[in-house]
């Protein structure tokens, strides 16, 4: 009988060797896709459009702008210039992203049944961006203002890249949020402009 489990001792040994070693593979992680042609698409009845970033990045606690590349309102111009279209010979459409803030908070957990950790992060991600048509004497023909906010939560506890993958989530779902905004506030206040 000891020859038979003997016989079968390299069997077992490679099974286990085979489960060690699929099992310490690196788990392969997805990042965010920024995709503008997801977003909302917006066509309004200018020559020029201008985009002024009056909103600086700040560097101070709990303002985490700087940390994602690129910023959120890097992403943020990035869809004004592919999705914001302007058309005709007439008019100027002046763009200015008021805010593009986001902050991470570290607070205590409401409800500390439901979770082991008493601590637990609060990302916060805000745009505001002002819309001003003027005509070519540069009176202002229709002005309006998009703002939107989202927040999620995290662990405490999360990789470099998990952080960085919390953040980017935070942004492209605050980007699909104010492209919506936009397009609704735009249609309300400027829908003889748009196409």
């Amino acid at each position: 009988m000891t020859t038979h489990k003997n016989k079968f001792l390299p069997y077992y040994v490679f099974v286990f060797l085979c489960f060690v070693i699929a099992s310490c593979q690196p788990v392969k992680l997805e990042n965010v896709v920024f995709d503008n042609n997801l977003l909302s698409k917006i066509n309004i009845n200018a020559e020029k459009k201008i985009v002024n970033k009056v909103y600086e990045i700040n560097y101070l606690d709990p303002y985490i702008d700087n940390t994602v590349n690129p910023t959120a309102i890097e992403r943020l111009n990035n869809w004004l210039d592919e999705n914001l279209i302007v058309f005709g010979t007439e008019n100027k459409l002046i763009i200015n992203i008021l805010e593009a803030s986001l902050t991470k908070i570290e607070r205590n957990v409401e409800n500390k049944k439901l979770f082991n950790e008493k601590t637990e992060f609060y990302y916060e991600m805000k745009f505001k961006v002002e819309y001003i048509l003027y005509d070519d004497n540069d009176f202002i023909l229709s002005t309006t203002e998009a703002n939107t906010k989202r927040s999620t939560t995290s662990s405490k506890y999360l990789s470099l890249y998990e952080k960085e993958k919390v953040a980017n989530e935070l942004i492209l779902e605050s980007l699909e949020d104010i492209s919506l905004k936009s397009f609704e506030m735009l249609k309300l206040h400027m829908a003889k402009f748009l196409l």
